[in-house]
């Protein structure tokens, strides 16, 4: 009985954890500096055009990163080849100083919603591209880009 209590207990657990996650990676950036000439690319195989998504920017930062923003130009293509370009600013730290996101040392973890209850238009390979969009060339202080897209239920 005990086993079974904790075989069942297992399976909950492991089920129900980020089970709407369609997609997550992170891109770690070399010596913690975001270039400009780094871009960082996603591709995306989407099958589901009927429920909604939400999608998140991913970002780990130093406590030493100069700014309390960061604008991202962010591009997609669809299967069909449109192509879309907007440009994202995030704020990660209050008027106080203080980081916005979960510390973890030296480190601030955000995961930034920036589109709220889509639906993709049709199915096949997505590609997301992001880039840096600071005045600075080399963005010292950015550990990793990410990209999550989740199922909205």
């Amino acid at each position: 009985m005990r086993y079974l209590f904790l075989t069942i207990s297992s399976i909950i657990l492991f089920t129900s954890c980020d089970t709407n996650v369609v997609f997550e990676k992170n891109v770690a950036m070399e010596d913690f500096v975001w270039n400009t000439d780094s871009v960082v690319e996603f591709e995306v195989d989407i099958q589901d055009t009927v429920n909604l998504h939400n999608m998140y920017f991913n970002l780990r930062n130093r406590k030493s990163y100069d700014f309390a923003n960061l604008y991202v130009y962010y591009r997609s293509t669809l299967p069909n080849g449109t192509k879309d370009l907007d440009t994202l600013h995030f704020i990660l730290a209050k008027v106080s100083g203080h980081w916005i996101g979960e510390s973890a040392g030296e480190l601030v973890n955000n995961q930034i919603l920036f589109k709220r209850n889509f639906r993709f238009p049709m199915a096949g390979k997505y590609t997301f591209v992001m880039e840096q969009g600071m005045r600075n060339r080399a963005l010292e202080g950015i550990s990793d880009v990410g990209l999550r897209i989740e199922r909205v239920d």
